[in-house]
């Protein structure tokens, strides 16, 4: 091994590299998960701030990673109920650094958010103003993303913890 790789053969090296390789095996095992069905009746806003603030006192999350996640969750579940939606299932992983929250509901996937929203977006057609709220709510995370699979749709926010 010495002659093979001179740099890894001193003891301090190589026990950091066992130590990164651990941690990569391991990883999966300390991801924390959560999920919870949620109805979208006139508490669901309620319901889901309660849902994400018990998550980020169980889980230890940063204050502004707690909030910026709260307000997306409000606003993309406002929306879906605003769109006749009856029911939205959440789901949760916090790994090292960052905390992934999905909504997943039947029907049209969200709409995506504008690049540079306008106070004329609230007054313009049902779309602009869903694009408006999408860009409220994913304003505070790292990325969103969207797809569809077996006439389910799926939104993804990662944020960095």
């Amino acid at each position: 091994f010495e002659s093979r790789a001179p740099s890894l053969a001193s003891p301090l090296a190589f026990g950091a590299l066992v130590a990164f390789v651990m941690n990569l095996v391991t990883l999966p095992l300390v991801a924390q998960r959560a999920h919870v069905s949620l109805r979208l009746d006139m508490k669901a806003s309620r319901d889901a701030s309660e849902w994400i603030g018990r998550l980020a006192g169980s889980w230890g999350l940063k204050r502004a990673t707690a909030q910026a996640a709260e307000r997306a969750l409000v606003e993309l579940t406002e929306l879906l109920q605003s769109r006749g939606i009856d029911k939205v299932g959440l789901r949760s992983t916090r790994s090292e650094d960052r905390i992934e929250l999905d909504l997943i509901w039947s029907g049209q996937p969200l709409p995506e958010p504008t690049g540079a929203p306008t106070p004329e977006d609230l007054l313009g057609s049902v779309e602009s103003q869903e694009q408006f709220m999408v860009w409220l709510a994913t304003r505070g995370a790292l990325r969103f993303t969207q797809r569809v699979h077996n006439q389910m749709c799926e939104a993804r926010l990662i944020f960095e913890d």
